[in-house]
């Protein structure tokens, strides 16, 4: 995740029922693989995050964003399926 919220990382960590890890910056050119991106919309902002995925849409990488001030991640795992609404529970 990229953020430097740890009440955000307790709560999706209980959310989504896996390790999250966050990171205070990102290269736009990512050496990650079959991994999962999640951006802090309050952190960073909405133009950087399109060039983030825009630089690594052939990568075997998933995006997902919380917009600011929500309560909810949104994103797809792939191009081909519809995008999901994941709510965080007693996020604020």
């Amino acid at each position: 995740m990229i953020s430097d919220n740890e009440h955000l990382k307790y709560k999706l960590e209980n959310t989504l029922k896996k390790p999250v890890e966050i990171q205070n910056s990102m290269p736009l050119f990512l050496d990650i693989i079959n991994s999962e991106i999640i951006f802090d919309n309050n952190y960073i902002d909405f133009k950087t995050i399109i060039h983030i995925l825009e630089s690594n849409k052939n990568k075997k990488i998933t995006f997902k964003i919380l917009p600011q001030a929500s309560d909810f991640i949104i994103g797809s795992n792939s191009s081909n399926d519809r995008g999901e609404v994941i709510l965080v529970s007693d996020l604020k």
